[in-house]
C-alpha cells in the first residue's frame, strides 16, 4: 500500500490522514515509552497502552476502509495470542 505500482490508484485522502495522524500517534508513544522507563505502573504506563490501542484502532479502521480483504491487524492478534499461549 505504501508503494504504488503503475495504474493503481492513491488512496483516498482521509486514508492518508487517517495514517498520518496514527503516525504521530506511534511518535507519541515512543516518546511515552522512553519517558516511563522500567516503572509502567504509573499514569503514564497506562497512557502508553491508550496511545497504542488508538493506533491499533486507527490502523484497524483504515484496513476495513480500503476493504482490501482479511484485515492483517486481526490475522496478527490471532498470531500473537497464539504464540503466547505456546511460549506459556
Amino acid at each position: 500500500m505504501l508503494i504504488r505500482r503503475r495504474g493503481m490508484e492513491a488512496p483516498p485522502l482521509s486514508t492518508r490522514w487517517a495514517l498520518a495522524i496514527e503516525l504521530g500517534i506511534i511518535v507519541c508513544l515512543l516518546a511515552m515509552w522512553n519517558a516511563v522507563g522500567e516503572d509502567r505502573t504509573g499514569a503514564l504506563g497506562f497512557g502508553v497502552i491508550a496511545l497504542a490501542a488508538m493506533a491499533m484502532g486507527i490502523q484497524s479502521a483504515v484496513v476495513l476502509h480500503l476493504d482490501t480483504g482479511p484485515a492483517t491487524t486481526y490475522i496478527t492478534g490471532t498470531l500473537t495470542s497464539f504464540t503466547i499461549k505456546l511460549m506459556r
